[in-house]
């Protein structure tokens, strides 16, 4: 499988851990590499060293081939020796150290997370109050159907008190008609 490197923050929980193990391995392998050089060198000149306090007594210019091969053994293990230190500084910062891209990845991961909760709330929320709405416009229709229901049986109502009292009214004054004629008709027969 071949990864290539666009963005971090891009990479799932899963192949930013496996990025991670990859990057940290390949560190580990170029420090191995720039230990074992360092090494090689640190075995040459000691050798080279060895090897001049034996053929000390050699003169001329197999002596200044010999100094000539102890020079560049020389600035080769110290070239070894700074750039082993530095890279291994380097590796001990960067694991003390959050990588800008590790900590953008884990912000990005939360807010993610925290985004898709409100998100759910609010759907749950909004779902809660079309349902609340709904129920009030149901309630809405009831009370406008029993207003208009209320408003029929008090017209209904009125009618029929006026009624009432219209009938009545109507028989008083027939009594009082009817009383009248009542006591003619005992005046004639008396």
């Amino acid at each position: 499988m071949v990864v290539s490197l666009t963005n971090s923050v891009d990479f799932t929980p899963q192949e930013e851990k496996a990025y991670d193990e990859i990057k940290k391995e390949l560190t580990e392998n170029k420090l191995r590499s720039l230990g074992v050089e360092y090494i090689r060198a640190t075995a040459k000149l000691k050798t080279l060293v060895e090897a001049e306090e034996d053929t000390s007594f050699i003169q001329g210019e197999d002596r200044s081939q010999a100094k000539l091969e102890m020079k560049r053994a020389v600035l080769k293990f110290k070239y070894t020796l700074e750039e082993f230190r530095d890279y291994r500084k380097k590796v001990i910062l960067q694991e003390n150290e959050s990588t800008t891209e590790t900590v953008l990845s884990r912000m990005n991961s939360l807010i993610s997370e925290d985004m898709e909760g409100l998100i759910n709330f609010s759907n749950v929320q909004v779902t809660s109050l079309v349902g609340h709405i709904s129920y009030s416009k149901d309630i809405q229709r009831q009370i406008k159907a029993h207003t208009l229901r209320l408003k029929k049986l008090t017209a209904a109502l009125h009618e029929t008190i006026q009624k009432g009292k219209n009938s009545h009214m109507e028989e008083i004054r027939e009594r009082q008609s009817g009383g009248a004629n009542f006591s003619k008709i005992n005046e004639q027969n008396i």
